[in-house]
């Protein structure tokens, strides 16, 4: 029963890291497509549960829809499909997926609350050690890039393929969701840390995983640091971790070359801790380079006032000339200020019915780390960052009803027992 379970373990951390990190197999495709068969799989045998599902979530599911139908019109104006394909790819990984990996977490483990939070803490380790092996050991990056990243690297220009200072690991995106994820993951250890004090000695490793790959996952995990500690007002731990890090900070470089980090890439990093210090010693978001070119360069607003109100329906990110990888400019040359809208009411929604289920911390957290990520690039219509918060968010929404199910039953038994004994 114990090898049993062991395996099934394993098998849910692999469905895991595959729907958060969707690593492209040779044929071009996203690994994540492989759980849509058994997703669908299991719907068909569990009917009653996902109509269930469905009635829970409608409102998020409805406002799904409305993207797909939105972004579906500005295709048949353009002819341009990649957008409402990514719409629809989302719908199945945002929507259906989270449905059917939460109740494989569930399957073994009904009674155990802390089983889902311990399966994630899992996965944020297990990219950690990844990309801690790639660093290490030129060998194990070699292999990895050339098997697990190979259809990638193929894909991209030879200017990203060849960049050895940053990106290592196993993802679809190393340059942009997976240090995202990895960064949030290192905020959601310390949400659970009291019940997780087993996953303490790789926080480190996880928010090196996050810096080492894309620079925003440190901005994201410094945000969500703050605001914890801002909620918990725990000033004690505060200080030990200020402390902590102040003494890792002034000596980085030692641990960074013990590791076995190279000399690339502690510049980079040295590069983004010197900008940082310039945005901050000056007091002006334009201060750095870096920052510069995104909020300067990369700001590219719709050429009038049609583009403003419907947009120009296309991606202009694979445009040339009036090109951004900014997300919030992307979105609003794509779609106008109604399809910009569209995101953020979703967004909205889900931030106040988590804080009205009692997830008020996690749901300002999850709200500023899209403003940040969103605005390194687009996280709708489909990417690993919004596939993370979409599962957490599912979770605590399924689960908080269920604990006032439980807490309904648990009171009417108090009464019906209480009646009985008079």
């Amino acid at each position: 029963m114990k090898i049993t379970k062991f395996v099934y373990t394993i098998i849910v951390l692999g469905l895991l890291y595959i729907y958060f990190h969707n690593p492209i197999m040779s044929n071009g495709f996203g690994s994540c497509k492989i759980l849509y068969i058994f997703a669908i799989l299991y719907i068909v045998f569990n009917v009653h549960r996902f109509s269930k599902y469905i009635s829970l979530f409608k409102k998020e599911l409805v406002l799904l829809l409305i993207l797909i139908v939105y972004s579906a019109f500005e295709f048949l104006s353009t002819g341009e499909p990649n957008t409402v394909r990514l719409h629809i790819v989302g719908l199945m990984e945002y929507f259906v997926l989270p449905f059917f990996l939460i109740c494989c977490i569930k399957a073994y483990d009904s009674e155990n609350r802390g089983s889902f939070i311990k399966y994630m803490l899992i996965i944020g380790c297990v990219g950690a050690i990844i990309t801690t092996a790639c660093v290490s050991s030129s060998s194990v990056n070699e292999y990895v890039r050339m098997t697990f990243n190979k259809a990638v690297l193929a894909s991209t220009d030879d200017y990203r393929a060849n960049t050895m200072y940053r990106g290592f690991g196993i993802s679809e995106a190393l340059t942009y969701s997976y240090g995202i994820i990895q960064g949030m993951f290192f905020v959601i250890t310390f949400f659970y840390i009291k019940q997780n004090r087993w996953v303490l000695p790789l926080t480190f490793f996880i928010l090196l995983s996050a810096a080492l790959n894309a620079r925003t996952g440190i901005v994201v995990a410094a945000a969500g640091l703050i605001l914890y500690f801002i909620y918990s007002k725990k000033n004690s731990t505060f200080l030990v971790v200020v402390s902590l890090f102040i003494l890792v900070l002034f000596n980085i470089s030692w641990i960074l070359n013990l590791i076995g980090v190279g000399s690339q890439t502690i510049e980079w990093l040295s590069i983004f801790m010197n900008e940082a210090d310039s945005i901050f010693t000056n007091a002006s978001l334009t201060a750095s380079d870096t920052t510069s070119y995104m909020f300067k360069d990369m700001l590219i607003f719709p050429r009038n006032m049609t583009e403003w109100l419907v947009g120009c329906g296309y991606d202009v990110y694979w445009q040339t000339g009036r090109r951004s990888d900014l997300g919030w400019i992307i979105q609003l040359n794509f779609g106008g200020i109604p399809y910009l809208l569209l995101e953020l009411t979703l967004i909205c929604y889900m931030y106040k019915r988590l804080k009205k289920r009692g997830f008020k911390n996690i749901a300002m957290f999850f709200a500023i780390a899209f403003i940040i990520s969103n605005t390194k690039g687009p996280v709708l219509p489909n990417s690993g960052i919004f596939r993370f918060i979409m599962l957490f968010y599912i979770y605590y929404i399924m689960y908080s009803k269920e604990m006032r199910e439980y807490g309904a039953a648990s009171s009417i038994s108090k009464k019906i027992s209480a009646k009985i004994n008079l």
